[in-house]
């Protein structure tokens, strides 16, 4: 035991130290990742302690000395075992035989994940959401609003209630997304 009380509680303190940071993560990235880091710092603890306590005194248990012919159900499940092992064997020599054809289909997964790497969108929010919101104007004509991110839904109601004015005569300046989203950050502010 005392071989092995040092690496668990290295082990445990380690993961500890990568993951607890992670639930200060602030943003969208902390609120995604902050369940996970809190979950897997936990059971990394709970694992650890179970590990140093509980299983040394399982061990004793079950490792009692002396040797038993096993029951009827250990052995079945060591006939299954060693079927199971006996065509996973056979398999890699299977594919020890035939090393090219396994290569050209491994070769080929890395060109298609590869492939979908390049074309597949990156990105959490996509490209086209800008963050404006579009609404209509009593004219029937779409305008677009702007909130600054993570603002509260009353503030969104607020700016999307606002009615906007018309413009007496319409320049090209006046009818651009910035002129507009402009106009209703002053209204909304």
């Amino acid at each position: 035991m005392h071989e092995v009380t040092g690496p668990i509680i290295a082990i445990v303190l380690t993961l500890t130290a990568v993951f607890v940071p992670i639930a200060f993560l602030g943003g969208l990235t902390g609120e995604l990742y902050r369940q996970f880091a809190v979950t897997i710092s936990i059971s990394v603890v709970l694992s650890g302690i179970v590990a140093l306590t509980l299983s040394p005194a399982l061990c004793v248990i079950m490792l009692k000395h002396g040797h038993r012919q096993p029951n009827r159900f250990f052995r079945w499940f060591n006939g299954w075992f060693s079927r199971v092992t006996r065509h996973y064997l056979d398999g890699v020599v299977w594919v020890i035989r035939r090393a090219a054809l396994v290569l050209t289909l491994f070769a080929g997964m890395v060109a298609i994940t590869a492939f979908l790497w390049r074309t597949t969108p990156g990105s959490l929010v996509p490209d086209e959401d800008q963050g404006f919101h579009q609404r209509h104007h009593p004219a029937r004509r779409r305008h677009p609003s702007s909130v600054p991110p993570g603002s509260s839904s009353r503030l969104r109601r607020r700016c999307a209630a606002t009615p906007t004015t018309r413009m007496s005569s319409p320049s090209p300046a006046s009818t651009s997304l910035a002129a507009a989203s402009a106009t209703m950050r002053r209204r909304c502010s």
